[in-house]
Formats: structure tokens, C-alpha cells, sequence
């Protein structure tokens, strides 16, 4: 129970960065208008804080991070609203398709954080603020790890397999 909380708890709200947060300040503001958007918006200004004190890549965008946030709206946004609905009703356990549409969608996101973790390693230590970028975004790695092992640990591969071959 305390780890279904956890990956519904953690799946509203990475729904509401995706869903609201993300796009206010990334698409209203514009991929490059985080210097500006900072004077008239809050969530330009909160973006723009993060970026100016840890993690300079989101003052000057390169294309396959606009790709990734774009992702984060416009895909895992659906990952996200789909587990902490589905999750507590217990459709997750009893939907093999609902349960394999959960999993894809954390294992995407699991791939997605790593590219971007290795990316922010490799090409921008000495510029971010690596152990800030790391707390403030490892939540995302976190979270899909979560959901991948509590559905497994429900539904181990092969369970089913071996209870025809027992009859």
C-alpha cells in the first residue's frame, strides 16, 4: 500500500509538471525565451531559476532536450494520469494490456532520464550544478524503477505459464 501511494502521489505530480509547469514555461514563454519570460511569469521565473542556477542546458535549449520535454507533455503525461487512476482501482493487476501500457510507458521514461542523466554528466559537468540537477530530477528515474517492479513483483513473468503446466 505504502508504495502504491508513493508511485501515485509521485505520478500526480510529475502529471501537473507535465501537464501545466512544462508547457507555462517552455512553450508560452518559448524553447528560448526563459531570459524574458522570468519578468512576467512565475513559472518562467521558477524555470528560469533552475536553469540560471543549476542547470544552464535550459537557457539555450538543444533540439533532442526540446524532444525529450516535448515527450514529457505530449507522451509520459498520459503514463503519468493512467497509472495514478488505474493504480488504486486495481486495474493495473487485473489488465494484462492496461498493465503492459503502464510498463512501456515507465520503461520510456526510465530510458529518456538515463539519456538525459548520461548527457548531463558527460557534456555538462563543470556548467550544472550536477548534485542539484541530480536531486531535482532523479524523482523521474525513480519513479518509472517503482512502477516497473511493483507490477512485476504482482505479476512475475511466467506466472501464469506455470499455473496451466501445473494442471
Amino acid at each position: 500500500a505504502a508504495l502504491d501511494n508513493a508511485i501515485v502521489g509521485l505520478a500526480h505530480l510529475f502529471a501537473f509538471v507535465a501537464l501545466v509547469f512544462e508547457p507555462a514555461g517552455l512553450y508560452i514563454c518559448g524553447w528560448d525565451g526563459l531570459v524574458e519570460c522570468k519578468e512576467v511569469s512565475t513559472v518562467g521565473w521558477l524555470w528560469h531559476l533552475y536553469a540560471s542556477r543549476f542547470d544552464p542546458i535550459f537557457l539555450n535549449l538543444p533540439l533532442w532536450l526540446k524532444i525529450m520535454n516535448s515527450l514529457d507533455t505530449l507522451l509520459f503525461s498520459w503514463v503519468y494520469l493512467f497509472v495514478a487512476l488505474l493504480l488504486p482501482r486495481g486495474v493495473l493487476d487485473s489488465s494484462a494490456g492496461c498493465r503492459a501500457f503502464a510498463c512501456a510507458g515507465a520503461g520510456a521514461l526510465l530510458y529518456s532520464t538515463v539519456v538525459y542523466f548520461a548527457y548531463e554528466l558527460i557534456a555538462e559537468r563543470g556548467r550544472a550544478d550536477l548534485p542539484m540537477v541530480t536531486l531535482i530530477n532523479l524523482p523521474w528515474t525513480v519513479w518509472p524503477v517503482l512502477v516497473l517492479v511493483r507490477l512485476s513483483a504482482a505479476h512475475p513473468a511466467g506466472r501464469a505459464a506455470s499455473n496451466k503446466r501445473s494442471l
